[in-house]
């Protein structure tokens, strides 16, 4: 059921620069496979990782591609219900997309879901009391996402699972006091973002560069209140690939070495307790915790909008249009060298809105079709 809903919601998202596109979908008999757009920058968590906080300007600029992501989602009455750092790509000119929809629903008009997905230090209140939750857990998340940059660690993390649920739950997180060394000022002041645009946010004269070239970490989980135990799922460096057996009943993604947790992750580059992790110069900003404060706020009904976070005085000096616009440019721009390099090779190239269609025999053979039975 969720990789039929998965592969429908992927072919509804081919037209935005924010998501991830799909390039096309086979199967074997062990194996269901989504070939996704590459994208060689790594996800935003590893960018966190290796920083330990994002300064506030970068956080901005990041965040404001986060935001039209969800946007372009929702305007398809799409929920993802997993946003999160590992689940936002960067291309090789640092644009930022969206993926891994497997917990991503379409939905109808006031309606509500009940069944409790998603990564547990971004879950929203209202998943874990079981009353239904629609597109606002999305924007629940973004609160998080924002405050993760920019102090390095989730709101509400916390020694165990059950006690995190319970900070969520009553909305129990602070944002860290200002700092008191000069150490953590020079680390503010010493993060710097070149961005797309004159016209986005900055100076003018820039473009993001600069981005990780690792692999992809991500991971997600079943929630279960009552059980710790989390089932995690994985990616595979510079792409995903999702596999199932033929009754679809095990939902591990592929990978090519072994999974990290974030709180592995996290000890061991000493994250939890190194300086810059808990610097928070951007965090002391009054717009970011305004807005942090309004998305994480226990009544869902009274989230901001996406209009409204976008005229926050968070994103003051974003203009999305103009965002829009120069991530199209770019995204032109990559799609004509590639169709030049095909040509130049003999190659074919995946354009725009055009799934790969395989064309080999013994591929054809070997994996009988495209979702047979499906």
């Amino acid at each position: 059921m969720h990789l039929r809903e998965e592969r429908h919601i992927s072919t509804k998202l081919q037209g935005s620069d924010f998501l991830v596109r799909t390039a096309g979908t086979f199967q074997n008999s062990r194996s269901v496979v989504f070939a996704m757009e590459y994208l060689p920058g790594g996800d935003l968590y590893q960018r966190l990782s290796d920083k330990g906080t994002l300064s506030l300007r970068e956080t901005v600029a990041w965040t404001a591609q986060a935001v039209l992501a969800i946007e372009d989602l929702h305007a398809k009455n799409i929920v993802h219900r997993d946003v999160k750092p590992e689940n936002f790509l960067m291309g090789k000119s640092g644009t930022l997309k969206l993926t891994d929809f497997g917990f991503a629903r379409e939905l109808a008009p006031d309606e509500r879901l009940y069944s409790q997905f998603g990564t547990p230090e971004y879950v929203a209140a209202e998943v874990l009391s079981g009353c239904g939750h629609g597109m606002p857990v999305d924007l629940w998340a973004l609160g998080v996402l924002i405050y993760e940059l920019l102090v390095g660690q989730t709101p509400f993390k916390s020694p165990s699972v059950e006690e995190m649920y319970e900070r969520i739950a009553t909305g129990d997180y602070a944002f860290p006091k200002p700092p008191a060394s000069p150490a953590c000022a020079a680390a503010e002041g010493s993060s710097s973002l070149k961005c797309l645009s004159s016209k986005v946010v900055g100076k003018s004269g820039s473009s993001l560069s600069n981005v990780h070239k690792g692999g992809v970490q991500k991971q997600a989980f079943s929630l279960k209140k009552s059980d710790s135990s989390l089932s995690a799922t994985a990616s595979k460096k510079g792409g995903l690939a999702m596999a199932v057996g033929p009754n679809g009943a095990d939902h591990t993604r592929q990978q090519a070495e072994p999974a990290k947790s974030k709180q592995a992750q996290r000890q061991k580059q000493g994250m939890a307790d190194s300086n810059n992790s808990h610097c928070g110069g951007g965090a002391q900003d009054p717009a970011a915790q305004s807005l942090v404060k309004a998305l994480l706020c226990l009544d869902p009904s009274r989230r901001p909008s996406l209009p409204e976070v976008k005229r926050h005085p968070f994103f003051a000096g974003v203009d999305f249009d103009g965002l829009r616009a120069a991530v199209r440019a770019q995204a032109d721009r990559e799609e004509e060298e590639a169709v030049v390099a095909a040509a130049i090779e003999g190659g074919d190239v995946w354009v725009r809105g055009q799934p790969v269609v395989c064309q080999s025999d013994e591929i054809n053979d070997n994996y009988g079709g495209v979702f047979v039975g499906f």
